[in-house]
């Protein structure tokens, strides 16, 4: 979900035309991105995606047809001038994570994949708190220090944005899987 005080100019929801084989497919959520765009003073765009990339695929072939459909996107809305932020659950850890670093001791990678390390050009950044994870394993219930947990949940932010803050929220996943990731940034030039 996407929340702001500002209205957007546009939200419409696009999706992902990957699909699990029949019948898992009836099993399966269907896979897409809420595309925002709220209007700048300075005539460009502050173009936000809101993620959620297909999980349970074992060899990542649905993966592999998502990532360069939102990337495209990205890299298109970048080349216009805006302001490109995507964010939200990508199945899959952020590009160059290390859970063996992370603050409070290495988390097991629940993930199963990592995203590419080059999938963006340079200057594009991922961000994620490392010491804390946004997600958890559902096999069980959850059980504090014996649970699996990775980070799963980050955004990617275009080169004309700069990260001020990234901070998982702490709520030991009382409400769901997934803990919620704040991000504070500024544009460039302010």
């Amino acid at each position: 979900m996407t929340l702001s005080k500002a209205a957007p100019a546009v939200a419409e929801r696009r999706a992902y035309h990957s699909a699990f084989s029949w019948p898992k497919q009836l099993f399966m959520l269907d896979r897409c991105f809420l595309l925002s765009r709220f209007r700048m003073h300075d005539g460009k765009e502050l173009v936000l995606l809101n993620n959620h990339n297909s999980a349970y695929d074992e060899k990542g072939r649905l993966r592999r047809i998502e990532m360069p459909l939102i990337r495209d996107l990205m890299l298109a809305e970048y080349a216009k001038g805006n302001y490109v932020i995507a964010g939200g659950d990508w199945n899959a850890n952020p590009p160059d994570f290390d859970p063996a670093r992370a603050a409070g001791g290495p988390f097991p990678v629940v993930a199963g994949n990592e995203m590419e390390t080059g999938l963006f050009p340079p200057g594009w950044t991922a961000a994620y708190d490392p010491a804390y994870p946004s997600n958890r394993d559902v096999g069980a219930p959850i059980k504090p220090g014996a649970t699996a947990t990775t980070v799963i949940d980050f955004y990617i932010v275009s080169p004309n944005i700069r990260v001020v803050e990234v901070k998982a929220r702490r709520l030991d996943f009382a409400f769901s899987d997934h803990n919620p990731v704040y991000l504070k940034i500024a544009l460039a030039g302010e």
